[in-house]
């Protein structure tokens, strides 16, 4: 900061005519004489007043509060009032007996170089110069604007800034053109620069407090927030005009002005009839609605912060349609706080987008639930979540994400509700045979399953004697947490004596792989095999040159205590197939009871594998339905470890797959969307479900193999 001196009149002990220093020399008006110093003459040397932070497409004007008189046989400098600056103090109560030393004691060393007076008198005195240029058109010097900085080469003395073009607010803007004594000879004259305070307004519109744009049923009643930055209009400004106005669209309903909260920052205050006011029984703001517009008038002397908050709410109407309800917020404020212009903002448009929910959200538990099932929408989905959680029974929440037709990321909360009212499955032949004296359980001769609990209650209904022969009409009942039932009922042979089992199976005893070839070769399928050390040596030449075009090789097994088997002849399988020129894909023979294992035994199979190249998929092989009652499983359960096993699987970048008969694929799986391979030992399979590869023999025979086979079809696109 430089240096300035504190008397008004300076004064030095000899007299001069003219000087140079530092390159400034006093010149001199002598037609204009000092009114303080009637001895003294105008000072016409200039200097360059400088502002920054301006905005670079705003105008600015000068306007002189003091003239600099120089005494030439004193050496003396002294400061007297302009004649527009006079008159404005003669209009006045309060100052119009100032003189211009009063004016010096007045800043109190506040007007000083890089000063932007805010709050002090000589903000109060200048500010009510501002309304009077305002009033009386007293013209200014218009300043030069480059980028962020206005300038201009003044004389010297006292300086008032105003905007004469602008949106925006400044603070007050005064500095001087001032000189400082050098030496006892000596004068120069210094340059000022001022930094700008400038006050913007700003408005923000959301619906439902969330920041995005959500659309409703008609009648359905919505938030909307907006949040504006109000103006710090400087001190005397005789124009504080702000105001919120809301247009909105036909197809809105507003509930009424009392119902319009504002807080003042983060007070809420009090709406009655249309008139906000705080705690201190002052008003606030005035709340108005007509032809549709929502008009919030502030008193911003009222206010204690700067940030306010208006929520109100609407529902839509019978005149909603499908282009979506719209609305537009602006402000309208005083950027002429000396005159009595206004501006208004660019009117900002808040859509209510084409999204709505779905009528009856009601799904059954571990449903497969896509986001889109949830709403009827024109607006692009962006979620990362294809589906929803359906593993919580009662009411759930889930955030959509989109792009709305401006292409603008938004979320659109959806409410649903998971209900378990599946019954549980009984899976039982409709006739056991028993042997008499052998202790049976009959609730293990069936599969007992629930979708949710991990044990339903399952027991027997009907009176038998396994002690007796004879045929025995009972029912399996099987009752879950939710009250769901089932029951089938079925017939228990007690006999003398145990026969023999016969084959039922309508596969063929040996299945060759030529006549497989025959009947199922073509340009949309290739024929393969699986296999695993239980096969011993192969000839992978013989069995291609058989016809083969695949094999699926077993990797691996899961022991029932957890410890995972490596298959020992893998390696040997894996490097012949490919030798070969066979394409290969392999399975694991899972006993995993629960998620952590079955992503461990994926993990292992990948680890093996270290980047091993796959033709096909690999494939996840559960088969311990036999003592399934005694897994403590769910049917979620079961479901949950295949697919976090195919999930590991693909993430590593190779391709997941289930392996399963028919009869569990119909009754316990519901892996759908990952491929299938189906085992079903038949000349023609009935299962309606897709399937990838199908399993239709275990009693293949091929060349290069001894011993039995399984025989595969894999079905291409």
């Amino acid at each position: 900061m430089k240096k300035y001196l504190k008397s008004f009149i300076l004064l030095i002990g000899f007299m001069v005519c003219s000087f140079v220093h530092a390159e400034t020399e006093i010149t001199y008006d002598s037609s204009r004489k000092g009114i303080t110093d009637t001895e003294s003459y105008y000072i016409t040397n200039k200097a360059t007043f400088t502002i920054t932070n301006v905005i670079s497409t705003d105008s600015f004007k000068a306007y002189k509060i003091l003239d600099a008189y120089y005494n030439e046989n004193a050496n003396t400098i002294t400061y007297d009032f302009t004649t527009n600056f006079q008159a404005y103090l003669n209009t006045t109560t309060s100052y119009k007996d100032l003189t211009a030393s009063d004016y010096y004691s007045l800043s109190s060393g506040s007007l000083t170089s890089g000063s932007t007076l805010t709050s002090s008198t000589l903000d109060k005195l200048v500010s009510g110069y501002a309304s009077y240029i305002k009033t009386n058109n007293i013209s200014g010097s218009l300043m030069n604007v480059s980028g962020n900085t206005a300038s201009l080469n003044l004389e010297a003395g006292s300086y008032l800034i105003l905007p004469v073009s602008t949106s925006k607010v400044y603070s007050v803007m005064v500095g001087n053109l001032d000189f400082t004594a050098e030496s006892e000879k000596y004068w120069n004259l210094n340059d000022e620069t001022i930094v700008a305070k400038v006050s913007e307004a700003k408005i923000e519109k959301y619906v439902d407090d969330n920041k995005t744009s959500t659309n409703h049923s008609v009648g359905e009643t919505y938030t909307y927030t907006i949040k504006a930055t109000v103006i710090q209009y400087p001190t005397n400004a005789t124009n504080k005009t702000f105001k919120i106005a809301d247009t909105l669209d036909n197809s809105i309903t507003l509930t009424g002005i009392n119902t319009v909260n504002v807080k003042d920052g983060d007070t809420l205050l009090t709406t009655d009839s249309g008139v906000v006011k705080n705690a201190s029984n002052k008003i606030v703001a005035t709340i108005t609605y007509e032809n549709n517009i929502l008009t919030i008038d502030f008193n911003v002397d009222n206010l204690t912060s700067t940030n306010i908050t208006v929520t109100y709410n609407a529902s839509l109407n019978e005149s909603a349609n499908c282009n979506g309800s719209k609305n537009k917020v602006k402000l309208i404020y005083s950027n002429d706080p000396y005159g009595s212009g206004t501006y208004e903002t660019e009117e900002k448009e808040t859509i209510v987008d084409k999204i709505t929910q779905k009528d009856n959200l009601v799904f059954e538990y571990a449903d497969k639930i896509k986001l889109y099932d949830l709403v009827n929408t024109e607006e692009k989905l962006t979620s990362d979540n294809n589906y929803i959680d359906t593993y919580k029974l009662g009411n759930n929440e889930v955030n959509i994400n989109y792009l709305n037709s401006k292409n603008k990321k938004k979320k659109y909360k959806v409410t649903y509700e998971i209900v378990d009212t599946t019954k549980p499955i009984i899976l039982l032949s409709s006739s056991i045979t028993a042997y008499k004296g052998n202790n049976v359980n009959l609730v293990n001769k069936a599969i007992c399953a629930d979708n949710y609990d991990k044990k339903p209650n399952c027991y027997i209904e009907g009176d038998y004697d396994i002690n007796k022969v004879g045929k025995y009409n009972l029912k399996y009942i099987a009752i879950d947490s939710n009250n769901n039932k089932n029951e089938k009922k079925f017939v228990l042979n007690v006999k003398e004596k145990k026969k023999s089992n016969n084959n039922t199976s309508t596969s063929r005893n040996k299945y060759l792989i030529k006549d497989l070839i025959k009947e199922h070769k073509n340009d949309k399928t290739m024929i393969g095999i699986d296999v695993s050390s239980w096969q011993g040596n192969v000839d992978f030449k013989k069995v291609k040159d058989a016809g083969v075009e695949f094999v699926i090789i077993r990797i691996g097994f899961g022991h029932k205590n957890g410890e995972i088997v490596y298959d020992n002849r893998f390696n040997e399988y894996l490097k012949n197939a490919k030798a070969n020129g066979l394409k290969v894909g392999l399975y694991f023979y899972s006993y995993a009871k629960n998620i952590k294992e079955s992503n461990e035994q994926a993990k292992w199979i990948i680890k093996e594998l270290n980047g091993e190249t796959l033709d096909l998929p690999i494939a996840f092989d559960w088969e311990i339905f036999s003592g399934f009652n005694n897994y403590n499983l769910s049917l979620t359960d079961l479901n949950l470890i295949g697919e976090s096993f195919i999930k590991e699987i693909n993430n590593a970048g190779y391709e997941g797959m289930l392996y399963s008969s028919k009869y569990y694929l119909e009754n316990m799986w519901n892996l759908n969307e990952y491929k299938t391979w189906l085992a079903h030992y038949i000349d023609k399979t009935n299962y309606k479900g897709e399937y990838y590869i199908w399993q239709l023999s275990n009693t293949g025979k091929v060349d290069g193999i001894n011993g039995d086979v399984d025989l595969d079809i894999l079905y291409l696109k």
